[in-house]
């Protein structure tokens, strides 16, 4: 279906349907400068107003033709324009797409139509002091490969407005924020600025990531430093990733004293060091690290070859500790509050505890 034309040419200047007078009399014409046939402006009382061509089969080029002199006629009016961002595909450091530019509103000195540059001739040519941009606007035909060697040739900037999604009619005002606003339906064919952009942001990211290395190697060795001191005067180093909570050092030792002595209650009086985890499951042998050695505090079922006095004697030890982990189970930001804590190593990772006995 042919669309009618709210637009013509009157004295080679774009003219609306209501700025014209009815009948032939409005002396307009067609866009399509391959037709440009006299016009005729119907403005009854029963169908919309519109143009359409007197004496000749309605153009099948004309709508094509408007929306470019519609849109280059914009870009002179306005002489601005928001240019996208240029992408590059990273493939060195990120592995991505990444933008080496950003979008920006420019203002131009001056906007020219249809200038030829030789061998090629682009719809827009925008000035910005010494430097020129090229803007062709595409509504069915896009730019082909043999006018994109031409421009590379010419090293100007080209950018493409691609106006298809108003094939079927539109809104004076959505064609100018499509024009001048939108970034989403343009692309650049070329960009003149693009091999020093991508020179500039290589060279950006190898001082960005041999910073960063070391950065990274002058921080873990930092943290190494404060272990080893942490060591040598003897205190504890927590990990609290992974937990939901850490045992609390001094309140095992403290709280040790309040039960009955024996092998594990012992060398927790005395400051020995427990995580406060008991490995194992039911049917399983239950076990401790106490200073990194393994105590076994309660038999599997398979392997209960204790006699009923030992039986007793692990089983009493196994609630001990089970009771003295409940005691001493605290969420590890309580730590940050306590008088023993020197900071952590690992951000919230792992920390150092100066209770020792």
């Amino acid at each position: 279906m042919k669309i009618k034309l709210d637009y013509a040419l009157h004295k080679n200047e774009l003219v609306h349907i209501s700025q014209v007078v009815n009948g032939l009399d409005c002396n307009c014409y067609c866009p399509n400068i391959k037709c440009n046939s006299k016009l005729i402006a119907r403005k009854g009382t029963v169908n919309k107003h519109h143009f359409s061509h007197y004496q000749t089969d309605e153009c099948a080029g004309a709508y094509e033709s408007l929306l470019h002199l519609m849109a280059k006629d914009i870009l002179k009016n306005k002489k601005e324009i928001v240019l996208p961002g240029l992408q590059f595909h990273d493939d060195i450091y990120d592995q991505s797409i990444v933008y080496i530019s950003n979008t920006k509103r420019v203002k131009a000195d001056s906007v020219r139509l249809e200038v030829s540059q030789g061998d090629f001739q682009p719809d827009v040519v925008m000035e910005f002091g010494k430097k020129e941009l090229f803007v062709e606007v595409a509504v069915t035909h896009f730019i082909d490969q043999e006018k994109i060697k031409k421009i590379e040739k010419k090293d100007v900037s080209v950018l493409e407005i691609d106006l298809s999604d108003f094939r079927n009619g539109f809104d004076k005002q959505d064609l100018i924020e499509a024009v001048i606003d939108s970034t989403d339906n343009k692309s650049w064919i070329y960009n003149s600025l693009e091999d020093s952009l991508i020179r500039n942001y290589l060279a950006n990211k190898k001082i960005e990531k041999e910073n960063k290395e070391y950065y990274d190697k002058a921080l873990e060795k930092a943290k190494n430093d404060k272990r080893i001191k942490s060591r040598i005067n003897g205190y504890r180093i927590i990990k609290t990733k992974n937990y939901y909570s850490i045992c609390c050092p001094k309140i095992i030792a403290e709280g040790a004293n309040k039960f009955q002595s024996n092998e594990i209650i012992e060398k927790l009086r005395k400051g020995s060091r427990w995580n406060g985890i008991i490995y194992g499951h039911t049917g399983q042998s239950r076990y401790v690290f106490i200073d990194k050695d393994k105590y076994e505090i309660f038999p599997s079922d398979k392997n209960n070859n204790l006699s009923p006095i030992e039986t007793s004697q692990k089983r009493k030890i196994y609630g001990q500790l089970s009771r003295l982990k409940g005691q001493a189970a605290l969420d590890f930001e309580e730590c940050e509050k306590c008088i023993y804590f020197n900071g952590y190593i690992e951000d919230k990772e792992e920390f150092v505890c100066k209770f020792k006995k």
